[in-house]
């Protein structure tokens, strides 16, 4: 997959940051395939319901990466609050890539933070199974 990167990015891809185009390479280091803005159906905090596009959705994972390329700006960082707790209540695992997030290990971010949500769903699912398990049978 490596070789296809710059063609992938420049015939598919319309990338609005240089630091959205590093993701997409490291993405591609590590073949891992992507969907760039992929919608998604979101309730808003008045209960609206909006479509969004987070930056990546990784379809193999059901992960979605959003990466915020502005900090310390108090509009802005209101924003990204208000959207990270909506992303958590509606249930949807994000990985945030801050500014500061943009280091030579930021590779090594996206691919343990895809672990630890999947290694939480499987933990999830592990204990909804053994409470099924459990309960009393009821006879049917």
């Amino acid at each position: 997959m490596e070789g296809n990167l710059e063609s992938k990015i420049n015939q598919e891809y319309n990338f609005k940051s240089a630091g959205e185009r590093r993701i997409a390479e490291i993405l591609n280091k590590y073949g891992i395939d992507f969907k760039y803005e992929s919608p998604v159906l979101v309730n808003d905090n008045q209960g609206k319901q909006r479509i969004w596009y987070p930056d990546f959705y990784l379809p193999e994972f059901g992960v979605y990466i959003e990466n915020y390329g502005i900090d310390c700006q108090p509009g802005y960082d209101n924003g990204r609050i208000k959207k990270q707790q909506i992303y958590r209540r509606m249930g949807l695992p994000v990985i945030p890539i801050m500014p500061s997030d943009k280091h030579s290990y930021l590779g090594n971010y996206i691919v343990n933070e895809i672990y630890r949500i999947n290694q939480s769903r499987y933990h999830d699912a592990r204990a909804k199974v053994y409470r099924l398990r459990t309960m009393p049978r009821m006879g049917y």
